[in-house]
């Protein structure tokens, strides 16, 4: 119930990845940003998995894994963006908290197919994604292989993540908010939680931007990034996740 791109340390990889590809080649294409951005994605949950591995696979430990991954990979990226910031397309500060508006027109082609390819390949696995919500001892009767499914996942879900970074920076919240909302609407079943997720994600993304070029616009300060609102609200709910799920 934890886990999203942020906290599991998937868009600090990107993020860190893609700074450092920048630093050490100059300037890069947009497909040898995503590229680089996916490695990152990958890198970063592949140690979370790792130290989570350390202390039994649990959830928290995979969440507590992915929080220290996280935090050390933002610190970094805080360094290789100081170092590149002239390099870089927009004020630097979008980068790191996301904004639409360091992406292009020209783009949205791209980024449209590559989440629609994305979705469908989450939902061709939706049986096995449901039989691992019943447990691994279950899936493993079904004939699937858990750690595979996960696998695969996380795999996916790299290379969204990273081709949502290499286009509007990071985000905060969006991955733990949206799935969220799609299963209170829709329950666990993943052929409807898989794209209501999708749209969930999408419509918070286009509100908050909304609502930060609404006070843009009445304000000297500028474009304002996306996380603002995202965070503030994000924070919120997973501070009613923590507590509810302590009270069992």
């Amino acid at each position: 119930p934890l886990a999203s791109p942020s906290i599991l340390g998937l868009q600090s990889g990107a993020l860190t990845a893609t700074l450092l590809a920048i630093l050490v080649s100059g300037v890069l294409t947009r497909t040898a940003l995503i590229i680089f951005a996916f490695l990152g994605s990958f890198a970063a949950y592949s140690l979370a998995t790792a130290i989570a591995s350390l202390a039994g696979m649990t959830a928290t430990a995979l969440v507590l894994g992915g929080v220290a991954v996280s935090s050390m990979l933002s610190g970094l990226s805080y360094l290789l963006l100081y170092l590149v910031q002239t390099k870089l397309f927009g004020p630097p500060i979008l980068i790191l908290l996301g904004s639409v508006s360091i992406a292009r027109t020209s783009e949205v082609p791209l980024y449209t197919i590559a989440i629609l390819c994305g979705t469908a390949a989450a939902l061709a696995m939706w049986k096995r994604i449901n039989a691992i919500l019943l447990g691994d001892d279950f899936a493993t009767q079904l004939g699937y292989d858990p750690r595979a499914t996960r696998l695969t996942l996380a795999s996916i879900a790299s290379v969204l993540s990273a081709i949502s970074v290499s286009f509007v920076g990071i985000v905060s919240f969006v991955g733990l908010i949206a799935p969220h909302i799609a299963r209170l609407i829709v329950g666990d079943d993943a052929r409807r939680h898989i794209p209501l997720s999708a749209i969930s994600g999408a419509l918070i993304v286009l509100l908050a931007d909304i609502f930060v070029r609404a006070i843009s616009a009445s304000s000297s300060l500028g474009e304002l990034p996306i996380s603002i609102p995202t965070s503030i609200v994000g924070a919120s709910v997973l501070g009613y996740l923590v507590a509810s799920r302590a009270r069992g």
